[in-house]
């Protein structure tokens, strides 16, 4: 199995989150709501890259 990198992982999910953050603060508005769908979507990116790094050849 191959060793996933690390630093890439922590980027993106540091970002995942203030996208979430952001997303969450301005809520009320429509870039608000796009904002949190684009978080959400980089962290389920994330896992599905990790499961398929895994299980994968």
């Amino acid at each position: 199995m191959e060793t996933i990198s690390f630093w890439p992982h922590v980027g993106v999910s540091i970002i995942a989150i203030a996208l979430i953050a952001v997303g969450f603060t301005l809520r009320a508005r429509p870039r608000g709501i796009f904002l949190l769908w684009l978080g959400v979507a980089a962290m389920l990116g994330l896992v599905l890259h990790t499961i398929l790094a895994a299980v994968g050849p």
